[in-house]
């Protein structure tokens, strides 16, 4: 679809997102984030004030690594995927808008992972340790933590851990409470916008940031990504209204997600049902995911 031929409103969304994309883009921004993070460097560092432990070496490291099956989903797009030296899996996402479906996001993408590593032919006993982390730039549980890191436990006796060796941590950017190491606070403060002084650290992201605003290639290509995610939402909302009015919303919706227009929970949210409602209702009426046919 060529730009002209957008709807009004898809039209007005791609001008809005050209006129951003013509100021620097910053580190909380999802593709400078996962340009400057595909160093190792930057990544082992920012992993380790995360976590506060120390990473011996980084051995794999992807930026933007689609672990999924659905078409180029933006939703489910994993900006930095990489494994440590003591066998960890980490997803790391930089999430500036507040879309409410974090916790289900975080429990997608940890199936997906392990998934992933199941497919490779691991036995259950062999799945690595993983980490899926939101670096949020905004507080998505309203306690004014930088940090909330989410393991299993018992509900009858909290004391008690699954130990199924997988994390979900949300940072905070906005934070305020002295809950974390002032290394991290610092990292968190300068997502935010923040000036953070003294920090080695932090000014070697503020020059590969810099570095990386002056690539007009790869600012190029940003655009045309960028703007390649939107369209294709567009196109999917048009097609699923057209298709609501002939055969109902919701297999309107199931056809979408099985054509891989869009992610089941992108389709869950649109007819605000929980995702386990939408995958059974999908089933029922005989759509399959793109990864199920074949």
């Amino acid at each position: 679809m060529k730009k002209e031929e957008l709807s009004a409103n898809g039209q007005a969304l791609v001008d809005d997102l050209e006129e951003s994309l013509k100021k620097d883009l910053t580190i909380s921004n999802s593709f400078m984030f996962a340009r400057v993070m595909s160093e190792e460097p930057f990544c082992k560092e920012m992993l380790q004030r995360i976590l506060d432990v120390k990473i011996r070496k980084i051995e794999y490291i992807e930026a933007e690594k689609t672990i999924l099956t659905l078409k180029d989903a933006k939703d489910i797009r994993l900006d930095v995927y990489l494994e440590d030296n003591k066998d960890t899996v980490y997803d790391i996402e930089c999430q500036m808008t507040d879309t409410h479906e974090l916790p289900k996001r975080s429990r997608y993408y940890q199936s997906q992972i392990d998934g992933s590593l199941i497919d490779k032919g691991y036995h259950y006993s062999k799945l690595k340790k993983s980490y899926v982390i939101f670096i949020c730039t905004f507080d998505p549980f309203e306690k004014r933590r930088h940090v909330y890191d989410f393991t299993r436990r018992c509900e009858g006796d909290h004391d008690l851990e699954l130990k199924d060796e997988t994390h979900v941590i949300f940072l905070n950017t906005t934070g305020v409470k002295n809950d974390c190491s002032k290394k991290l606070r610092n990292f968190l403060d300068h997502m935010d916008g923040r000036k953070v002084k003294n920090d080695k650290f932090i000014e070697e992201i503020d020059k590969s940031v810099a570095f990386n605003n002056k690539d007009k290639i790869w600012r190029k290509n940003v655009m045309t990504l960028a703007m390649e995610y939107m369209t294709r939402e567009i196109m999917g909302e048009e097609r699923g209204r057209k298709l609501g009015e002939e055969i109902g919303w919701e297999k309107a919706r199931y056809s979408d997600v099985a054509a891989g227009l869009y992610s089941p929970e992108k389709g869950a949210e649109l007819l605000g049902v929980p995702l386990e409602d939408f995958l059974k209702g999908m089933e029922t009426a005989g759509y399959k995911l793109p990864s199920e046919v074949g």
